[in-house]
């Protein structure tokens, strides 16, 4: 679930996935800044809400391409136009 600013609520249902070469999954989970190329990691996202104001939100698909950092997960989105 997400939160705008103002308030609005944004549910994100999202599956992925992501695939390496046992070497690559071993550098990931020790914690190594491994490059985005050495891995494929994708994923599929539905955005939900009742705000009048994101309604479209409801209407368009979403991928997103990830990224596993030392520390943490970052997910780009796009919409699927």
């Amino acid at each position: 679930m997400l939160e705008t600013e103002a308030g609005e609520r944004v549910e994100v249902l999202s599956e992925g996935l992501r695939s390496a070469s046992g070497a690559v999954l071993a550098r990931l989970a020790a914690g190594e800044d491994v490059p985005p190329g050495a891995y494929y990691f994708r994923t599929f996202t539905r955005l939900s809400t009742s705000a009048p104001r994101l309604d479209h939100l409801n209407h368009r698909l979403f991928f997103g391409v990830g990224v596993r950092r030392a520390r943490q997960v970052e997910i780009t989105v796009h919409a699927i136009p």
